[in-house]
């Protein structure tokens, strides 16, 4: 509940803590999903707006095992076909948290 009206020109507050929420520019992509995962995160902010002429746009993430069920690495590629990846992110998480998030990065690069 809020401690005080609202009146034209304040902010609501609750508790004392202020409530409004101002869209952040650096982070514009939040507002895509709900819950992002790191490597969709990055994905967005490669080619967000902010970069400019630098942007980048990925079409291709692979994953490699760095130690079973425990670590894994995502590499973001550019093009399908590079070698050299854009990046990589290191995440510990269960073999099937990792199996979610390829699939949720999947679903973001399709509808690119």
């Amino acid at each position: 509940m809020l401690d005080r009206a609202i009146n034209w020109g304040e902010q609501p507050a609750s508790h004392g803590v202020n409530t409004h929420c101002e869209s952040d520019e650096q982070n514009w992509y939040r507002g895509i999903k709900p819950s992002v995962n790191p490597i969709e995160r990055r994905i967005f902010e490669l080619g967000s707006f902010q970069l400019a002429h630098r942007k980048k746009y990925i079409c291709s993430v692979r994953r490699k095992v760095v130690i079973p069920n425990r670590r894994y690495s995502w590499m973001l590629f550019e093009h399908p076909t590079d070698t050299d990846p854009v990046e990589t992110i290191v995440l510990d998480v269960a073999l099937d948290e990792a199996v979610k998030i390829d699939r949720r990065v999947s679903e973001t690069l399709s509808r690119r």
